[in-house]
């Protein structure tokens, strides 16, 4: 019941969002004419990005997962990453897509602590990695096309406190902070419940302080990660006629990835039309525009979550004679790249 209701309260939201976006700011009778001159070029460019995008993620999510000794084929943890794809575009919540890929990785591997463990220091990197990237084109005050430093005041304090904070976090992981949570904290009784899986998953986080050579080559994976983002949305909005600096993406969309995780939508319906309508008036692009921009990134993931849709409904179940069951070890013979 408590879920029904949220639903509706998501879908509520979203219509009303549509309805004063359409209603009051722009007029829905525009934006065909903004796909009409869209140029296929620029727009096959921008979609390739996007398969890419999740080739990259497989392959760090691969490094995150060998270091906790959990041996995945790398085309696996593709068609899982897809399918997952298809989760967070078609439920109404964005963990979707990581529960089935945390349940897939432990259905293979046999412990749910370390693949939990590995898909937050995925997500955690992954947006850290974003917005470390927009603080540093902010702070060398390069041109994105707009003067943010004028129109929010403070701007470089808040991005020095951010760098500190990235700075402080393998802090949270030395041995007197692990004595401080499990000893003091987890032994409160309103939460020493929970102290168990915390722990099994913390002492997975551990882990990578031991095996740097793979984070690290994560960490470079996501670091091409997101600057393939940031090309993959710059070429949509070429293909759309947009003339916005590369650099303007740098800053927007980790802006805009952060807003999306608001938990008040329907996969972010209308608040996606919202946000790019505004970000972009800011650089001169014509509103209906930019609802077009957001319906073409949208339809992009979309395309992409069906053929892990696709995946899901044919892929071979547990149990099957070649169904990629795992040893127990966690290892994989034959595994690839």
């Amino acid at each position: 019941m408590k879920t029904g209701c949220s639903i509706l309260f998501k879908i509520f939201l979203s219509v009303v969002m549509i309805g004063y976006l359409f209603g009051y700011q722009v007029d829905i009778r525009d934006v065909p004419a903004a796909f009409r001159d869209i140029d296929p070029r620029w727009l096959a460019l921008g979609a390739s990005l996007h398969i890419t995008g999740l080739l990259l993620s497989s392959i760090r999510w691969r490094f995150l997962l060998k270091a906790q000794d959990i041996d995945q084929p790398l085309h696996r943890l593709f068609s899982y990453y897809l399918v997952g794809h298809f989760f967070n575009m078609f439920l109404p919540t964005k963990v979707g897509g990581d529960i089935i890929r945390i349940y897939d990785t432990s259905r293979d591997h046999g412990s749910t602590a370390q693949p939990m463990a590995v898909i937050l220091v995925e997500r955690i990197s992954g947006m850290l990695t974003m917005l470390l990237l927009a603080a540093l084109v902010l702070a060398l005050n390069l041109d994105i096309g707009i003067d943010l430093h004028s129109r929010i005041s403070g701007l470089n304090y808040g991005i020095a406190l951010f760098i500190m904070a990235i700075a402080v976090i393998p802090l949270i992981f030395t041995p007197w902070m692990e004595r401080l949570l499990f000893s003091h904290v987890f032994a409160w009784p309103v939460v020493n419940r929970l102290s168990r899986p915390v722990e099994k998953i913390y002492k997975a986080f551990q882990v990578y302080g031991g095996r740097l050579q793979y984070l690290w080559a994560a960490l470079i994976t996501g670091l091409l990660l997101q600057v393939n983002y940031f090309f993959h949305y710059y070429f949509l909005a070429r293909s759309l006629g947009f003339d916005t600096s590369l650099l303007f993406f740098f800053v927007i969309i980790p802006v805009r990835t952060v807003a999306l995780m608001l938990p008040f939508f329907i996969n972010g319906i209308g608040l996606r039309e919202f946000f790019d309508v505004h970000a972009f008036n800011l650089v001169g692009v014509p509103k209906h525009a930019a609802v077009a921009f957001a319906e073409t990134a949208w339809g992009i993931q979309i395309a992409f979550a069906l053929l892990g849709g696709i995946i899901y409904v044919f892929r071979r179940r547990p149990g099957n004679r070649s169904g990629g069951m795992v040893p127990a070890s966690g290892k994989v013979k034959g595994s690839d790249a």
